[in-house]
């Protein structure tokens, strides 16, 4: 009936994400710092069977192309390095930087805020 009743609290109003079948084998109670809880459920469920993948395709990761992608055809297909974010972090570092230097309520301050608006 949409509660779960915990030892020494009582019954707490029970909201299920997930469903699962199976031997419940534990369960971890937990409060956040607004008082509402949460419930971990530790389940033991049976093993499916295993079916091996048709199609595989493995990834390499690098510092040329950002990844290599190859299949089972052997195809390989490149993505590039997308270096452009550096090159941004690296503006907006300046521009903070700038703007923390001058004095609060000054002309130069506004210039500097539109600024770093704009990267």
């Amino acid at each position: 009936d949409g509660k779960v009743r915990l030892p020494k609290i009582g019954f707490v109003k029970f909201e299920q994400h997930r469903s699962f079948e199976g031997v419940i084998r534990s369960a971890t109670v937990s409060m956040t710092k607004t008082g509402k809880f949460f419930i971990s459920i530790l389940v033991e469920q049976e093993n499916e069977p295993w079916i091996p993948a048709k199609n595989k395709v493995g990834i390499d990761l690098g510092l040329k192309h950002f990844a290599v992608m190859t299949n089972d055809a052997m195809v390989s297909e490149e993505i590039e390095n997308p270096r452009f974010l550096r090159k941004s972090e690296a503006k907006v570092k300046k521009a903070q930087r700038a703007l923390s230097r001058k004095k609060i309520g000054s002309k130069n301050r506004e210039k500097a805020k539109l600024l770093l608006a704009k990267k």
